[in-house]
Parts: structure tokens; sequence; C-alpha cells
């Protein structure tokens, strides 16, 4: 027998990986689904504070997203033979909940709550799919695509209304932490995704990069 060398004694094991047809699997593409037609509520509900008929619309593209990612769990569920309804209804108490307890007050916190809130739940059920089978996992990420998994905050840390602002407008400063996960970022992608997140304000708030 060949004798195993240091490098391969300290080696982490490979994570344990659950059956595709573990009960748990039914579960948690139940409580994705659920997540997702309530995510489809709260935007339609939030897009309701957007400034602007440009803020509106694009919250509702996200809101579309959010049922394409449900018809996805949907039709997944009932392949495995589940009753889709009765099965994601048990998680309407806590996520509904959730989101009634974390109701934004203005257009910013409901702009922080989808990027970081949606984001850090992302994130939880990134890493649950990285211990299920390939064609479970696959599922978990479809519902759970979006770029904003790059972003792991976002704070205001300033808003200004005075001299050198236009009236009836705020000078509003964003603090944006950028967190990759698989490799580090280099400066073009870097640029590239702060362009975008400029552009997504832009078209959700009407707001410019001031010079």
């Amino acid at each position: 027998m060949t004798p195993l060398s240091p490098g391969d004694m300290l080696a982490d094991p490979p994570p344990p990986r659950l059956p595709a047809d573990h009960p748990g699997v039914n579960e948690l593409f139940a409580v994705l689904a659920y997540g997702e037609v309530a995510a489809f509520y709260r935007l339609t509900e939030e897009a309701r504070m957007a400034p602007d008929l440009r803020g509106r619309i694009s919250m509702a593209s996200m809101a579309a997203a959010e049922m394409a990612h449900y018809e996805v769990l949907h039709d997944t569920l009932e392949s495995r033979g589940v009753d889709v309804v009765p099965a994601i209804s048990k998680y309407a108490s806590a996520l509904d909940g959730y989101h009634r307890l974390t109701t934004p007050s203005t257009w910013l916190e409901a702009l922080v709550k989808t990027y970081v809130g949606d984001s850090l739940a992302a994130d939880f059920y990134l890493q649950i799919a990285d211990g299920l089978p390939d064609q479970i996992a696959d599922v978990v990420r479809a519902a759970q695509s979006a770029d904003r998994k790059l972003i792991a905050a976002v704070t205001v840390f300033d808003v200004y209304e005075g001299p050198g602002i236009e009236p009836g407008k705020k000078s509003v400063a964003l603090a944006v932490t950028i967190q990759p996960r698989e490799r580090t970022m280099t400066d073009e992608e870097i640029e590239a995704l702060a362009a975008k997140i400029v552009s997504e304000v832009g078209k959700r708030t009407g707001g410019v990069l001031r010079a």
C-alpha cells in the first residue's frame, strides 16, 4: 500500500452530498419557490416608492424575473411528484413575517433591501448547493442567479442637500462592498461592475454620478 503524504493527510475531505431523492431536497425547493412568490409581491409593492416611471419599470422587471425562477422550481417539484401549492404554503408565515418586519419606508431603503437582503439569502442557498448532487444544485443556482451575489454590502453614508445641489435633488453617497467568492477580480472586471452599479442606480432612481 502506498503511504499517504503529509499533504494528503491534511487535505480536507470532500463535502458530503445528499442523494437526489432525499426528502430534504423537496423542502429546499419548496422554501425557495415560496421565496420567489413573496419576492414578486414585495417588488411590485415597493415599486410604488420609485420616484419615476423608470424605477417602477425596473422593479417590475425584477419581479418578473422572480416569477421566472418560481416556474423553474414549480416544474422541478411537479416532476418529483410534489403537490406544489400545499408544499410551499407551510413556509408562507415565516417568509411573509420577515418581509413584514423589514418593510422599507423609503425608496433608498427598498434598494438596499433588494441588493443586500436578497444577496445574503442567495449566498446562503448557494452554499447549500455545494453539498447537493449536481442536477439538484443546478436548479438552486438557476433560481438564485444574479450578478448581485458579488455585492456583500451597500451602505448609505451621507445625504446632502444645499449649495451646489439642484433644488429638489439630493446628493447620496453609497459605499459598496464587493466580495467575489471564486477568485480575485481583475481591475477591468471591477470597473465593469462599478459601471453596472452606476447604470442600475440610474435606471431605478434617475440619479447620476456627480463629477
